[in-house]
């Protein structure tokens, strides 16, 4: 169908005037019998000559941009995050997405951020932690739905001093880091808390990601623990002799002994000790 350049005009002003009322696209078109991609067109024509914002050719950017605005403003007034999310309608999760974007943009600062915490909130979080609950079950009792939600309010707490590091309220991570500050491995650790091992691995990435070990904390944990076992060798320790020094199992004193033995280091004992040193191999191989 093609239109006269007076019924083209009409169909501008009434896009226009759709649009600055927020109708979408597919909404425009069924109201005004035209096809969607004729609309979008139009408006970015509309846009060309002013008449419109950019914004306008992307419905989503223009009412993110409005809810930015609208935090914005209230952020910079103090108000809580409970009372953004409740005076928009929108969730404190969502509310603490917003605000990260506006210090992301620079339009915020994290203390302009912590200024919107609410307090009740940070209350309640407090008694949990006290009564011993972990990120998870927090998140659960308070109906938060994200986990970077609960993180942001820690690191507030945290940074505050009115908690400890919550990177370790995990108790299976805690453990974890235990153990491999005992200089256990992965595998080891696996062992000893009856979990898969790809989770336990899983986990000490995080612990590491988080800060709260570093891989040379762990490397020169297990090198300790290897220097000891060698230490012991040495004075012609046997293996149930080592385990009772040390406190580790036997299966685990098999792994340590498997790397001592491939890397060499039983090589550098003295000569009075090859004895001993065969006896552990054997005992190790199954012989």
């Amino acid at each position: 169908m093609i239109r006269s350049y007076k019924e083209e005009q009409e169909l501008k002003e009434k896009i226009l005037e759709l649009r600055k009322k927020n109708y979408p696209y597919d909404k425009i078109a069924m109201e005004l019998g035209t096809n969607e991609s004729r609309v979008k067109l139009i408006i970015g024509l509309l846009v060309e000559e002013g008449k419109l914002d950019s914004l306008a050719t992307n419905l989503y950017k223009k009412e993110t941009e409005e809810k930015l605005k609208q935090i914005l403003s209230m952020a910079k007034a103090k108000r809580n995050v409970s009372e953004i999310s409740s005076s928009l309608g929108i969730s404190v999760d969502r509310t603490y997405l917003y605000l990260d974007r506006l210090v992301e943009e620079g339009r915020l600062s994290i203390a302009e951020v912590y200024q919107c915490a609410d307090e009740e909130i940070e209350k309640r979080v407090i008694e949990l932690r006290k009564a011993g609950l972990g990120q998870r079950e927090i998140m659960k009792e308070m109906k938060i739905t994200k986990q970077d939600t609960l993180r942001r309010i820690l690191d507030k707490l945290f940074s505050e001093g009115k908690i400890d590091s919550y990177k370790k309220v995990d108790k299976t991570k805690k453990r974890i880091v235990e153990l491999l500050k005992y200089g256990y491995n992965a595998e080891e650790i696996s062992r000893q808390l009856v979990k898969d091992e790809q989770n336990i691995r899983s986990l000490m990435a995080e612990l590491i990601r988080d800060g709260v070990i570093t891989q040379d904390e762990i490397t020169q944990a297990r090198e300790a623990k290897k220097e000891k076992i060698i230490e012991l060798i040495r004075q012609g320790k046997g293996r149930r002799e080592i385990i009772q020094k040390i406190g580790i199992k036997y299966k685990d004193l098999g792994d340590f002994l498997r790397e001592i033995i491939e890397s060499g280091e039983l090589k550098k004992n003295k000569e009075s000790s090859k004895v001993n040193r065969r006896d552990l191999i054997e005992q190790d191989d199954g012989r």
